[in-house]
């Protein structure tokens, strides 16, 4: 999918059939469109799901996941007396960037401004992003920030920019780059945990093969997602993509047919 132009002064959500244009407020869009977009894009995701321990600031992650926020995460720049603090914090779903908007304006009362830009998905990705400028001017605040965020090596993460004007105007130039300042440095120092690369795979297998399935499960960072029980046991899995070629060893060990791939949380 290619990445939809995003318009400042706006929240704008990207998903795969369709994008929504909304007010300042994230309350409309958010009401309308974003619940079909979360069932659809981000399946069995959610911050519940098992995560590596947080890592220091600059640790790498494996191959097997990508970095997520590991807590929330506060900075602040002073720019021309004005004051601008950032405020990180994983966002994976719509409750998520509601919540961390109400936690700065609860935190922060009376600021100028509340900017948002947030990318629900993996680092990089466009399918979940969203952004608004909160009465700065055009393109002066949430698409900074949001250019920011999709280049940096981060998943399902929101920053919240409060400002407290100074006194001192900063015109647009100097807007964007105070926004992008501050998105860059709740990002340079943040904590990241690792949220695990999980891929879909179903099976069918004898009652006696399911029972060996499922203990192999139950020591690993893998869920049953559904049980079908009939002449045989249908299961879909959740498994680390990691952990596949221990599963299909396991697989051949017990008698049993091969991986039918049906997809991953990370699409």
């Amino acid at each position: 999918m290619e990445r939809s132009a995003i318009s400042s002064g706006l929240v704008h959500f990207s998903f795969d059939n369709g994008c929504c244009h909304g007010p300042q407020s994230i309350d409309r869009c958010y009401a309308t469109l974003t619940r079909i977009h979360w069932q659809l894009a981000r399946p069995g995701r959610s911050k519940s799901d098992k995560l590596a321990p947080a890592k220091q600031p600059g640790s790498s992650v494996s191959d097997s996941g990508y970095p997520i926020p590991g807590a929330r995460h506060v900075r602040e720049v002073i720019i021309r007396k004005s004051r601008f603090i950032a405020v990180l914090d994983r966002v994976c779903e719509r409750a998520d960037m509601e919540a961390l908007v109400a936690h700065c304006r609860s935190e922060y009362p009376r600021a100028s401004h509340y900017c948002l830009a947030f990318n629900a998905g993996p680092p990089g990705s466009s399918r979940a992003i969203g952004q608004s400028d909160d009465g700065e001017p055009h393109g002066t605040a949430g698409q900074p920030m949001l250019n920011v965020l999709l280049h940096a090596n981060i998943g399902e993460a929101g920053i919240v920019v409060i400002r407290y004007f100074g006194g001192t105007k900063l015109g647009k130039g100097g807007l964007a780059r105070a926004y992008a300042e501050a998105a860059n440095a709740v990002l340079a120092d943040a904590p990241v945990a690792e949220a695990l690369a999980m891929q879909v795979v179903s099976l069918e297998l004898s009652y006696a093969q399911a029972e060996r399935i499922e203990a192999w499960v139950s020591s690993e960072q893998a869920e049953i997602a559904d049980r079908q029980f009939g002449a045989t046991v249908a299961l879909t899995l959740q498994v680390p993509a990691a952990r596949l070629p221990a599963l299909e060893d396991l697989l051949q060990q017990i008698g049993a047919p091969g991986l039918t791939h049906t997809g991953d949380n990370h699409a």
